[in-house]
Formats: C-alpha cells, structure tokens, sequence
C-alpha cells in the first residue's frame, strides 16, 4: 500500500483528467464544450491536487487509521466523494476534503 499522499494525489489528477477529457465536439469540428459540472470540478480538483503536501500530519494519521481498519470500505468511500466533487462537494483544500471523506467513513459500519 502506498502512503495516502501519494494515493490521494493519483486519484486527484486521475479525477481532473477524467474531466477534462469530458467534452462534446461541436459541429465545426474544431470546437469542443464540457459541461458546467466538469468545468467546475476542473478546478476543485487542481486546488486538491496543489494542497495534498500541505495535510496536518494528524489528519494523515487519522485518515490512514481507518484505510487500514477497513481498506474496502474506505476506498468506496473515497471513490463516493470524488465523483461528488464539483457543486455537491467543494472543499478548499485537502484537508477539506479529507475531513469529509474521514466524517462519512467514521460513520459507516465496518
């Protein structure tokens, strides 16, 4: 298992290029448009990204606490957010973001 950074960042920038290779090809041919949601998250993302090396080390601690407890789950859960990520979910940062993600894991059963 990789450290949650490094894993975080991954899934950041894969989210980010998912979006931006969600476009529409207009009917010049030359022209694309992505809709207003990846457009938005285009940015969330990039500001998750830029933020990952600025995490509390506690935070870190916690978060990697409930990825060993139960790696599945927490993955899942991971995966829920991300794909929120844009006007349901903007955090500011990765702390943001991860303060999100450990509140709705904590409150699962494992």
């Amino acid at each position: 298992m990789t450290d949650l950074a490094t894993d975080l960042k991954q899934e950041f920038e894969w989210a980010m290029n998912l979006c931006l290779e969600s476009y529409e090809v207009l009917a010049d041919g030359r022209s694309f448009e992505r809709s207003d949601r990846d457009e938005y998250a285009i940015g969330i993302f990039q500001k998750l990204y830029d933020t990952v090396d600025e995490l509390p080390p506690c935070l870190i601690a916690t978060t990697e606490e409930f990825r060993a407890a139960a790696p599945q789950s927490f993955q899942r859960t991971l995966e829920e957010k991300i794909r929120l990520v844009g006007p349901d979910l903007a955090p500011g940062n990765a702390a943001e973001f991860l303060e999100v993600l450990n509140s709705e894991f904590d409150a699962r059963p494992r």
